[in-house]
C-alpha cells in the first residue's frame, strides 16, 4: 500500500480546552506501513490537511507539498 487518506470530520460547532477557544485542529495520521498518509481534518468552516510521509519513499517532502499545494489551487480556481 502506497498512499492512504482519510477525511476526519471535527465539531461543526465551537468547542473549548481549559475554556479557551480551540482555533485549530492539525491532522496527522499514521503511516500504517504507507508511504504516505494525508488526512483532511475538520473544524468549523475549515479544514486542515496533515501530510505524513516516509522519508524512504519520499526523499524530498518539500517538493510533495509544494504538488499538493498547486493542486488545490488548481481545484480553488476552477470552483
Amino acid at each position: 500500500m502506497d498512499f492512504v487518506t482519510s477525511n476526519v470530520p471535527g465539531a461543526p460547532i465551537p468547542v473549548y480546552l481549559g475554556g479557551a477557544a480551540v482555533e485549530a485542529n492539525y491532522a496527522l495520521g499514521p503511516l500504517s506501513g504507507a508511504a504516505i498518509n494525508v488526512t483532511l481534518l475538520s473544524h468549523l468552516d475549515q479544514v486542515f490537511v496533515g501530510i505524513n510521509s516516509d522519508p524512504a519513499a519520499v526523499p524530498d517532502p518539500e517538493l510533495l507539498t509544494a504538488c499538493f499545494e498547486e493542486g488545490f489551487a488548481e481545484v480553488r480556481n476552477v470552483a
